[in-house]
């Protein structure tokens, strides 16, 4: 592949966002912010799969699904008596997101778009559709059809796993995108085709796909000969490691600027527990799985003296998004606390803790203390905006930090939002022990 056909598919590029800014249309799913709500994105499919939804269609929509998107042979027989439920109760406070149910059959489908993998969840979910349905296989639906990690398919104890057989894996990428695009080809109803085109936009949206007929012209451009089609299939293999990469070098550059920094908020390096450091987790894994590896940089609040072996850590991490805050480590059991676990956390940290750092109490009921998105310094995924560089779906934000120069600007300016970070939660006239 020489320079001149890469520039040709970046030119290609460049003149899909323009037609893509100058034709954009109006999106309820984008007005309501439903894209970024995981619960309303699948309460919408599963009404689509509702042989009684309100589309008022029947079992038209979920054959297709079954026959063309689960390749179920038996997808007529199913739809004789099926039922479509959305967060179908288990035992131990589980909901599985979308469940058809027929006679002998029960398929369940857990969906994963932000959420990260339970414990337990996918084994717990298989174990009692087994006992419904000899066949059961559990349905995980993500954004590019990725597996679910080793502890979701492991039993609580890890003592046994489901087999991957047990499991079919599909996208929203490649097979909700293709199911929305059949409802749209044999629908007749405006309304109906308009709320799959405006569903299936919505999904680009969160995975950042590209439109078919980009595809096609990508396409045919790598294949007008075989040293273009050679050279794709080894950028292919090397995608994941380059994505790496790149992750790899902005925590470099960060771990670069905090030297000028940490003495003044006596911060040091933590060196000793090596958690989920980027050196070892901004792998090719990373896009291998559901679930993130984690990477990040850690340090230590070197003059903060919590009991019981605990301290004080500045975090900068990336899930699918890139973010930075405050945590507790408990040095003995060489593990991370958390913070809403508050029957773990002695009255006495707690308090010691107010004495040194502005925070409040359950503001996130998860594993850190306060976090922020980088670089806008919001603390929710709906107000962190595009700014804030995606990882896993590699959006526009993330890309722009290949180019050294804007990875240098970035970097700048998310230590400007630290240093903002530091000054408001840590407070000045300590007294150190």
């Amino acid at each position: 592949m020489t320079q001149t056909t890469l520039n040709d598919i970046y030119a290609i590029l460049s003149e899909y966002d323009k037609r893509k800014r100058e034709n954009k249309n109006y999106n309820i799913f984008k007005v309501l912010e439903i894209t970024n709500r995981e619960i309303l994105m699948c309460r919408v499919l599963a009404d689509f799969l509702n042989p009684r939804g309100e589309h008022g269609k029947g079992d038209k929509y979920l054959k297709i699904f079954l026959e063309k998107i689960l390749h179920r042979d038996d997808y007529e027989k199913i739809c004789e008596s099926a039922y479509v439920f959305k967060e179908y109760p288990i035992a131990g406070d589980r909901r599985i997101d979308i469940v058809i149910e027929s006679v002998d059959v029960f398929i369940p489908i857990e969906v994963k778009i932000y959420a990260a993998d339970q414990k337990a969840q996918c084994y717990d979910y298989y174990m009692y559709a087994a006992q419904r349905d000899s066949a059961a296989k559990v349905i995980y639906l993500t954004k590019w059809g990725d597996m679910p990690s080793r502890c979701s398919i492991s039993s609580v104890d890890g003592r046994n796993i489901i087999l991957q057989e047990n499991i079919q894996c599909i996208s929203f990428t490649k097979d909700i995108i293709n199911f929305m695009d059949m409802i749209i080809e044999s629908e007749e109803e405006v309304i109906i085709r308009e709320t799959a085109q405006q569903y299936k936009d919505a999904i680009k949206e969160f995975t950042v796909s590209l439109d078919e007929e980009l595809k096609v012209e990508i396409a045919n451009r790598l294949c007008e000969n075989k040293q273009n089609f050679r050279s794709m299939l080894a950028i292919e293999q090397a995608a994941d490691k380059a994505k790496a990469k790149l992750m790899y070098s902005l925590f470099e550059e960060f771990e670069t600027s905090f030297f000028s920094i940490k003495d003044k908020y006596s911060l040091k390096d933590e060196l000793r527990f090596d958690w989920f450091d980027y050196k070892t987790q901004a792998v090719e894994q990373y896009y291998a799985q559901n679930d993130s590896t984690y990477p990040g940089i850690n340090y230590v609040f070197s003059d903060i003296l919590l009991p019981k072996g605990i301290e004080l850590w500045f975090r900068i991490e990336i899930d699918n998004n890139l973010f930075a805050g405050i945590c507790l480590f408990d040095t003995i059991n060489g593990q991370e606390l958390c913070i809403s676990e508050q029957n773990k956390l002695s009255q006495e940290i707690i308090e010691t803790l107010h004495k040194y750092i502005n925070f409040t109490e359950n503001r996130h009921k998860d594993w850190w203390v306060q976090y922020w998105y980088l670089p806008t310094a919001y603390d929710n995924t709906k107000l962190a905006g595009n700014e804030v560089p995606n990882f896993k779906a590699m959006n526009e934000a993330a890309v722009a930090l290949a180019d050294r120069e804007n990875r240098k600007k970035f970097v700048k300016d998310c230590m400007v939002v630290i240093e903002r970070i530091l000054n408001r939660i840590c407070i000045k006239d300590k007294n150190y022990k």
